[in-house]
């Protein structure tokens, strides 16, 4: 080979591993998710402390120990001797109280129903704020381990759980460690192009994004986004427990379940909807909350699900 088409070919091999190690670093990096303006946070990192678990989002306080796990709720045995729930859910299982910390969850409707089932039962809760059944189905891969071989599970939906949901990113926003969605948009440099480059690099992405902000010039291009869906999920999550679902309506009693029996039946799960008092509305945490329940409604949920486990 002559010495100049030598020279050329390592200069292009060297081009090529320096690109592909920018590119690579830029994915470490998550600089998608440093565009502020297209990310969408979810407040204060609700994430696990350590890296363990290797999530992108997990319940807080949520540990694994030699015997299984530790939660806000209480510990969940894995050798437990008599019979398991593991609850599964989102802000409408851990939250009746306007601060949402770990040391607030009390009077929601697991507790009460650990209560109620008495000392022959175990309740372990796995349930988070922003929580999709997608969310479950990761978590479950790395701690099914850590629950008993045995147990029944019930999943809490509501309105919003019912769709896709987008990759989670964890990153940095305005000073504090966030979980968020994938943004559907980002701004781009006209000068720089948005052609193929800017849909497959996320370097360049970047750097055309740092660019439209310096100048001023900018158009706002889609991104392409992969949703799990719900029903993908919730079956999913039945092929790995006995799960049944539960359905809220929506508090302002505009919601009848149609949409849920929909999906728990394209997921080929069982879907019981809980019953609200009349109005519904009694039973929200605030006047305009159409999701969250107040202590009276997470009794309800707790009273509905505790008689359905009486009748197996």
């Amino acid at each position: 080979m002559p010495s100049a088409l030598r020279k050329l070919l390592l200069l292009g091999l060297s081009l090529g591993a320096g690109l592909a190690g920018v590119e690579a670093l830029a994915w470490w990096m998550n600089l998608d998710g440093r565009q502020g303006e297209a990310f969408v946070g979810l407040g204060t990192s609700t994430m696990h402390g350590g890296e363990d678990l290797g999530l992108p989002l997990t319940p807080r306080g949520l540990q694994r120990t030699a015997t299984g796990l530790d939660t806000p709720f209480g510990p969940c045995q894995r050798d437990f001797a008599g019979r398991t729930l593991l609850v599964l859910g989102d802000s409408t299982t851990v939250q009746s109280t306007i601060h949402g910390q770990p040391t607030d969850i009390v009077s929601t409707w697991p507790l009460f129903l650990g209560r109620e089932l008495g000392v022959d039962w175990q309740v372990c809760v796995l349930a988070e704020m922003g929580f999709h059944p997608s969310d479950h189905e990761q978590l479950l891969a790395v701690v099914r381990g850590h629950l008993p071989a045995d147990l029944q599970a019930v999943i809490l939906l509501c309105e919003n759980d019912l769709g896709g949901q987008r990759e989670r990113l964890r990153t940095r926003f305005r000073g504090e460690e966030v979980a968020g969605l994938k943004p559907t948009a980002m701004r781009a440099w006209p000068t720089m192009g948005t052609g193929l480059l800017w849909r497959r690099s996320q370097a360049w992405r970047y750097l055309s994004f740092r660019m439209a902000e310096r100048t001023g010039e900018a158009v706002v291009m889609p991104i392409p986004v992969v949703e799990r869906s719900a029903e993908e999920a919730l079956a999913a999550l039945a092929e790995e427990l006995p799960l049944t679902a539960w359905y809220l309506p929506r508090l302002d009693g505009q919601d009848k379940g149609a949409l849920a029996r929909q999906v728990a039946e394209r997921a080929g799960v069982p879907l019981r909807v809980v019953e609200l008092p009349d109005p519904p509305s009694s039973v929200a945490r605030q006047p305009d909350d159409k999701v969250h329940l107040n202590e009276a409604g997470h009794r309800v949920v707790a009273a509905q699900v505790g008689a359905w486990l009486g009748e197996g």
